[in-house]
């Protein structure tokens, strides 16, 4: 009592048919929760650069870049180029990053959480554009949001 060849080759089929069925929905469910990963990532460096302000009672520099990487920096001897914290959003099959706003520039928390943007001259002003990072993948997009009075949210598309 055993199978023969033609229903074991049935059943291969049959696995087959399904499996191609089901790949695609995978690999959407893949990009959407990579899409979400950086998102996250995205969103807790803009939290750990806060915090460290105020805990650390000093000015932590925040710098977004358009393919939405960041660097962070606030300790003694600590710069742009040998950061403390540093973020890249490194992107999967299907996932997309753009981060529009203040891109390139300094953005400053200072000890007491509040938000400012450094100016050119090196002086700091209040940020005039919210940083918007869209995030996208399987369908969805992720969208971290630090508005100028320095709230910050990740919502779902």
């Amino acid at each position: 009592m055993g199978f023969t060849l033609v229903e074991l080759l049935v059943v291969i089929a049959i696995v087959a048919i399904l499996a191609t069925i089901a790949f695609p929905s995978f690999s959407n469910m893949y990009a959407r929760q990579r899409a979400r990963e950086v998102a996250q990532s995205i969103t807790s460096g803009i939290d750990w650069a806060r915090a460290y302000a105020i805990s650390s009672s000093r000015v932590v520099n925040y710098m977004p870049q358009a393919d939405c990487a960041w660097v962070a920096w606030g300790r003694l001897g600590a710069t742009q180029a040998t950061p403390d914290r540093s973020g890249s959003a490194e992107m999967s099959p299907g996932v997309n990053c753009q981060a529009v706003g203040p891109v390139g520039n300094t953005l400053v928390f200072l000890p007491d959480g509040r938000l400012a943007q450094q100016q050119p001259n090196g002086t700091l002003a209040n940020m005039n554009a919210n940083l918007v990072y869209a995030v996208s993948g399987g369908g969805a997009t992720w969208k971290v949001t630090l508005d100028t009075t320095g709230l910050l949210n990740l919502s779902l598309q």
